[in-house]
C-alpha cells in the first residue's frame, strides 16, 4: 500500500502485482522463485469490472473492455 500511496493512487489501491527485482531468484537453472505483493482487494477489481461488462454484453471485445477499465482506474498510466 505504501507504493500505491507514493503513486498517489485513489484509496491507495495497487492494481498491479508488484515483484521486486532483488526478490527474483533462479535455482539450478530450472526453478524460479520470487517475492510478490498482492493488494488483495484491488487485485480482483479490474477483472470483476470486465466480467460484469461481458455478462451484461455491454462490451463484447475483451481487449476494449480491459483498456476502458485500465484507463478509468488509472492503471498503467504514468503519473
Amino acid at each position: 500500500m505504501e507504493i500505491a500511496r507514493d503513486l498517489s493512487r485513489s484509496r491507495s489501491d495497487l492494481y498491479e502485482i508488484a515483484v521486486w527485482w532483488d526478490g527474483v531468484h533462479v535455482v539450478d537453472g530450472k526453478r524460479l522463485y520470487y517475492f510478490q505483493a498482492v493488494h488483495q482487494e484491488s487485485d480482483v477489481v479490474p477483472e470483476n469490472i470486465d466480467a460484469v461488462r461481458a455478462l451484461m454484453e455491454i462490451q463484447k471485445d475483451g481487449r476494449k473492455s480491459m483498456e476502458k477499465t485500465d484507463r478509468s482506474l488509472g492503471i498503467g498510466i504514468p503519473k
